[in-house]
């Protein structure tokens, strides 16, 4: 199947409008990159974006193998709690930390966790699965069928939002002007984007309990 070049640019803007709406909502994603970039640095943000880009590779993976079964109900269900727990051990770590500034003899060990957590927050967000399993799947299939470099530019597109997205914000964060800014009130932004987590960790959780008393029928 011959592949035209225009409709690959026009696939991979398509992967790119259809992210950048997901990188830009505020939510934990948002909230975790922006804590980890003020506490640790650029660096630091530069790992997330990494970690979470690693995620959503892998979920790409396993979509085009025709892996379907990310979509069970139980297994979003089963997700949700995990996801409930996991953003409040971070919201907790973030609160706990909040007092203590980047300490540069822990920068190894810090920045290997910052990837670790773009990764899971990515691979563990019941929102980013739903959307995988139902548009992601979708869209991914309906380019699979005309060949599989419409499904790598989709996805390059997708990923550019991210990098782009994502690489403003953290490059914002650390300019001279607004580091100087957010240094002065560190503590307090910490707190707020931990409380933040946590918020979305209690509606993780009803949402999961719903779904679960919804599917035995309780409800």
């Amino acid at each position: 199947m011959e592949i035209s070049y225009k409709a690959l640019i026009i696939v991979y803007i398509k992967g790119y409008l259809l992210g950048a709406p997901i990188f830009l909502m505020p939510g934990p994603h948002m909230a975790l990159l922006v804590a980890e970039t003020i506490h640790k640095g650029r660096r630091s943000g530069i790992k997330f974006i990494v970690g979470t880009t690693g995620a959503i590779i892998i979920m790409g993976i396993i979509l085009t193998l025709g892996i379907q079964n990310i979509g069970n109900k139980h297994f979003i269900i089963s997700l949700g709690f995990v996801s409930s727990v996991l953003l409040l051990l971070i919201g907790m770590e973030g609160i706990r930390k909040s007092k203590y500034p980047f300490n540069n003899s822990d920068e190894k060990k810090s920045f290997e966790s910052t990837m670790w957590k773009g990764f899971y927050i990515t691979i563990f967000n019941p929102y980013a699965v739903v959307w995988t399993s139902t548009i992601g799947l979708k869209t991914l299939w309906e380019l699979k069928q005309r060949g599989q470099g419409y499904v790598v530019s989709f996805e390059l597109g997708f990923l550019s939002a991210l990098f782009s997205i994502f690489g403003t914000i953290v490059y914002l964060i650390t300019k001279d002007k607004f580091s100087r800014i957010i240094q002065k009130k560190y503590k307090v932004l910490v707190i707020i984007l931990s409380v933040i987590l946590i918020i979305f960790s209690i509606i993780f959780f009803i949402e999961s309990l719903h779904k679960l008393l919804k599917s035995e029928g309780a409800i």
